[in-house]
């Protein structure tokens, strides 16, 4: 798996005010856990570019006071109105212990039944796996030649060596649907969000009526 390697500063001081002061500097908070012990930071926002806005996955070597740790992105907090990050969480990872990543699915091929007229419906664009570090890979690779209107491929199909699913193996990843088959379910869907929107205002009429009396 591709390594990113990123530079960072111990953090002296932790809050919200002092995370806010490192915002405006340009500097993003961090913190990575499953360690010895929590440590704190901040790094450059544009050294998380690659780590965020990209569907690769990667192994980020995080350089804290001198010393280097292997880490993988666990959560990142988005600011809800700017989209901008406002916090990352990493988690230490070690040689020999597993350790459970979305991993990035790649489809390949040009499907039988898309020739056909079928379309493409991919279900899945990451799936979560479980395997020591040095076995993860950097993605799944799918091939769909020879899937036909109506074929898929489920969770039990993957032939990936050495790691466990986290998914059930029944799970369908991508499959072949015939063009009227997805406007319908497409249809249905939209049918049932409305369905639901509908039950939510009758829900939110009945509370403010019970609180007025």
């Amino acid at each position: 798996m591709k390594i990113l390697k990123v530079k960072t500063e111990k953090r002296t001081e932790l809050g919200k005010t002092a995370n806010r002061k490192l915002r405006k500097q340009d500097r993003i908070p961090g913190v990575l856990y499953g360690g010895e012990e929590v440590l704190h930071f901040h790094m450059f926002r544009n050294d998380l570019r690659h780590l965020l806005f990209t569907p690769e996955v990667y192994f980020i070597e995080l350089e804290i006071e001198g010393k280097t740790y292997r880490s993988i992105k666990q959560e990142a907090q988005f600011h809800p109105v700017t989209d901008q990050v406002l916090h990352v969480d990493f988690l230490e990872i070690f040689d020999g212990k597993p350790v459970a990543m979305n991993i990035p699915l790649n489809v390949v091929g040009q499907s039988v039944g898309v020739k056909k007229g079928g379309v493409l419906k991919q279900d899945m664009r990451y799936i979560l796996m479980k395997g020591i570090p040095s076995v993860l890979p950097e993605k799944i690779v799918v091939d769909i030649t020879d899937l036909d209107i109506g074929d898929s491929r489920k969770i039990g199909d993957l032939d990936v060596k050495d790691v466990e699913f986290l998914v059930n193996e029944d799970v369908s990843v991508v499959g072949i649907v015939a063009a009227r088959g997805l406007a319908e379910e497409e249809e249905e869907e939209g049918e049932e969000g409305e369905e639901g929107e509908e039950g939510e205002e009758s829900e939110g009429a009945d509370a403010s009526e019970e609180k007025a009396e």
